[in-house]
């Protein structure tokens, strides 16, 4: 039992959790009880080495028996966040496009998946391939583009484009003004960037700012404050 509590003592986290432990131990009336009650509802992180309860591990399977992994969902979360943040432009912008298009809890999904734009199935699958298919981004100022704004994420309606090309491509666009009142209802609602909602109807972030603060369009958004403004 010493050779336990020794293994414990080493494993808890600080001292105060020590503290806690050794006096529990001290007034329980059955030490070995407590001891394997311990071990039976905690598990040592094989990273960061502290025991903790099993409450704070997730559940796994393994060849078909369950089980938890040997990892805590802290120090699992702790090295996502350090993976993702290694990956490159590339990879965060294929998330992006996937996530719009397929994940129904998305604030842009209606805007995207929701209006029947799919991603192609290739890239939604591996990055591999939409990397293969786009290439390396050009410069941090690029950004992926549709062709056709109706249609869908694939190597033939993708490209990468700058904001100045995206601005020119736009230049011809038309709004009408049931557009207009759409954009600003966006606007102010403030769920979405204006980068998206540019992407949405198909024209620039500029013209989407000029429409905000009523440099353009003004005969449309006068008199309607009423919940738009």
């Amino acid at each position: 039992m010493i050779s336990v509590i020794a293994i414990l003592l080493v494993t808890i986290g600080g001292y105060t959790e020590k503290q806690d432990f050794l006096t529990c131990l001290r007034h329980h009336s059955n030490s070995g009880q407590l001891l394997q009650e311990i071990v039976m509802t905690t598990k040592k992180c094989t990273k960061c080495g502290k025991v903790k309860p099993l409450s704070a591990y997730s559940k796994t399977t393994n060849h078909g028996k369950p089980g938890i992994k040997a990892r805590c969902k802290s120090c699992v979360s702790a090295e996502y966040k350090t993976w993702h943040a290694r990956q490159p432009p590339e990879y965060k912008i294929w998330r992006g496009i996937k996530q719009r298009c397929t994940d129904s809890g998305c604030s842009c999904y209606k805007y995207y998946g929701a209006r029947g734009i799919s991603v192609s199935p290739l890239w939604v699958s591996s990055f591999r391939a939409f990397l293969s298919d786009m290439g390396p981004r050009p410069t941090s100022s690029h950004q992926i583009d549709r062709i056709d704004n109706d249609g869908d994420y694939t190597p033939e309606n993708c490209r990468w484009v700058t904001r100045t090309e995206n601005i020119r491509n736009c230049s011809q666009t038309k709004l009408s003004e049931d557009d207009v009142r759409v954009i600003k209802t966006l606007i102010h609602d403030g769920s979405m960037k204006q980068w998206d909602i540019a992407d949405i109807f198909g024209v620039n972030q500029v013209t989407i700012s000029d429409i905000k603060v009523g440099n353009t369009w003004k005969e449309v958004l006068k008199g309607e404050s009423h919940g738009v403004d």
